[in-house]
């Protein structure tokens, strides 16, 4: 058995992407460029940390 099988087996199919939810979020609340600018300006790019809690 390989680990895409197991993945697909146990990953819900519905699952939303958190990408796609925001943008259309950003899309239903009209963001202008400028606001969006404001926001991207603000995001952390710094690289995601693991927590031992994430395992739980």
């Amino acid at each position: 058995m390989n680990i895409d099988t197991v993945e697909a087996a146990v990953e819900p199919q519905d699952q939303v992407k958190l990408g796609l939810l925001l943008a259309e979020i950003g899309r239903e609340i009209a963001l202008t460029d400028e606001e969006f600018s404001v926001l991207e300006s603000m995001r952390d790019r710094s690289p995601a940390r693991f927590s031992p809690q994430d395992d739980l």
